[in-house]
Formats: C-alpha cells, sequence, structure tokens
C-alpha cells in the first residue's frame, strides 16, 4: 500500500514516520513554489515566468506526475492512498473531478483534512484580504513584482523578528491567530520551529482560488471576460464537478477551524457522489485549530492515530476483496 501526503514541513516528517512505523510506504509530495520546490529546468525563482501558475497547474500538472512517480516505483504494491491538508486536498479535489478515470486507476482513497472547496462560511478575516488578491496580482504583474510578493520573501523578514525574543514569537503567534483562529494547541516551545517554515512561499495565482472559494464557486481560474472567452468559451470559468469523481473520499475537520469551517466540510461531504462517500470525522475539541492538524500538541492523538485506524480498515477491505474473488 503506498501513500502520498500534501506537503512538506517537520510535522509531515513526524506523520510520515509514524505512518511508515504502521506499515505504510511513504512518499511525501510538495506544493510547487515553497524553498523546496524551486528548482526548473529553464526558468528560476527571481523570473516572473516561474510564479506564473495556479491551483489547477499544480492540480492537473504536478498531481499527476507525482502520481505517476509513486506508481513507476512502487505500483506493485497497490493504488496510492492520497493525504492533503487544506489546499493539499484542493489540488486532489480538482485531480479527481477533472481526470475521474485516472484518479480511479492510480488512487485507491483520498483522505481530506480539512478539505478547501466551497468557503462561503469561513469565519477567519482572511476572508476580508482574499477580494484584494486579484488587483494585488494585477498590479504585482504590470510592475514585474509577482517574485518579490509570491517567493516567500516575507520569511526574511518574519524570521529576525519573530524569533529574536520569546516575548516577539508569542506576539507574532498571536497576530497570526487572528486569522488562523484564536484557540490553538501550539506548543510555545514549537514556536521557533514553526516560524521558520511558514510562510512557505507560492503564486498569488494560488492564493487567489480562495476569493473563488469565498465567494461560493469552485472553479478554473478567472483570467478575466477576455481571456477566459479565449480558453474556456465563457465569460466567466467553467466549474469543477465533483460529481464525476469516483474515488473513496474520507474528511477530517475540526469543528472550530476558523478556515475552513463545519458547515462548509459536511456541505462538500454531502455534495459528493454516495458511492464515494468513505466516511466523515469532526474533532470537536476547542482549542483545535486549522494548522493543529500538522503542529498541535495532540495532533497524534487527534489525527494520526484515527488516520491509521482508517487507512488500516480501508487496507483490510481491499485485502478481502482480493481474498473473496
Amino acid at each position: 500500500m503506498k501513500l502520498a501526503w500534501g506537503s512538506i514541513d517537520p510535522s509531515v516528517f513526524f506523520k510520515a514516520f509514524l505512518l511508515y512505523e504502521a506499515g505504510y510506504d511513504v512518499w511525501l509530495g510538495n506544493y510547487r513554489g515553497n524553498e523546496y520546490s524551486e528548482g526548473h529546468e529553464t526558468l528560476n525563482a527571481t523570473q516572473r515566468e516561474f510564479w506564473d501558475y495556479s491551483v489547477d497547474d499544480i492540480a492537473l500538472k504536478d498531481v499527476p506526475a507525482m502520481l505517476q512517480l509513486v506508481t513507476y516505483h512502487a505500483g506493485h504494491r497497490g493504488k496510492i492512498i492520497y493525504i492533503g491538508h487544506s489546499l493539499g486536498t484542493t489540488a486532489g479535489i480538482i485531480f479527481a473531478s477533472e481526470y475521474p478515470s485516472t484518479a480511479a486507476n492510480t488512487i485507491g482513497l483520498l483522505v481530506l483534512l480539512t478539505p478547501a472547496y466551497k468557503l462561503p462560511n469561513m469565519r477567519s478575516p482572511y476572508r476580508f484580504i482574499f477580494p484584494l488578491l486579484y488587483p494585488a496580482l494585477e498590479l504585482s504583474t504590470a510592475l514585474n513584482l509577482v517574485q518579490i510578493v509570491s517567493r516567500g520573501n516575507v520569511r526574511s523578514l518574519t524570521r529576525p523578528v519573530c524569533l529574536s525574543s520569546p516575548f516577539l514569537m508569542v506576539a507574532c503567534l498571536t497576530i497570526l491567530n487572528l486569522f488562523l483562529g484564536p484557540f490553538t494547541q501550539i506548543a510555545p516551545e514549537t514556536i521557533p520551529v514553526y516560524f521558520n517554515q511558514i510562510p512557505g512561499g507560492t503564486s498569488l495565482k494560488s492564493i487567489s482560488y480562495l476569493t473563488e472559494a469565498t465567494r461560493n464557486q469552485f472553479r478554473k481560474y478567472n483570467y478575466g471576460t477576455g481571456r477566459n472567452r479565449f480558453l474556456y468559451g465563457n465569460d466567466t470559468p467553467p466549474d469543477y464537478d465533483i460529481q464525476k469523481i469516483k474515488v473513496p473520499v474520507y474528511i477530517m475537520f475540526a469543528r472550530h477551524d476558523w478556515s475552513i469551517s463545519r458547515e462548509d466540510c459536511i456541505a462538500f461531504y454531502r455534495s459528493l457522489p454516495k458511492e464515494v462517500r468513505y466516511g466523515m470525522y469532526e474533532i470537536r475539541n476547542r482549542n483545535f485549530n486549522h494548522y493543529d492538524f500538522l503542529f498541535g500538541r495532540d495532533s497524534k492523538k487527534l489525527v494520526t492515530d484515527i488516520l491509521v485506524q482508517v487507512l488500516d480498515r480501508y487496507v483490510a477491505q481491499q485485502n478481502n476483496k482480493k481474498t473473496s474473488s
């Protein structure tokens, strides 16, 4: 059995070891644009063209390439279990919607931690900033500043400031929690690791997906009326149809997640075809928020241990099917 995880950070490495110890072959995927994936055959990270990509490109180009690589090296072990968190789930949902047959032949189970689908009920104040992303993208493109905005150079400021003293560490975390939620399980001793990894860098076009999501949209990238007509044959981008998904889907979410609400998670799950609804699990702890899936002190007990049970059950079911056939 194989497993693909959605992003790379220290906490994911920890979870990867736990899943490996549980008997799984673990492969770590990576979101384009952060410091671990700034390589390119012809471009470098200082060029505007390097950052000209959206979530669509990640979902429809990068995800298939990663899955193909895993299949090539370990295809004899069975289908892949895809695990994503937040925007990592978005890429999986888009891929499974746009290429349903390919996804069904490659992926055995989609495990989505806080699925980022349509987000009209987001409680985070972030939602008031997202409408500014399209004007920011247009301005940065016109001034050739897109790489400065996107590259993660913000971290060159956050690292020296937020890591300079315990007081400033707590202050930075407090500011961040104003947007991600006031109640969190991020322990003080993990704050240096936290701010050494975040923000990781991405493109403005990728983040602009969230502008659409908070408007209750789940569709291809919006280039504006003129280019939309040329690319899509319509003034507006077409929707991704999750009714086409053929891969079983299991979701986990936190009741008090400010970024991706309980209501939006349940609405997404109920919008899936009945035959692919594999299960849904809610973390009800009050002090458990969006990034606690990765950095929370109880993430092993509340996320990873539950996750291993789900994966073991799925594998047992697959083995029983093979035996009965």
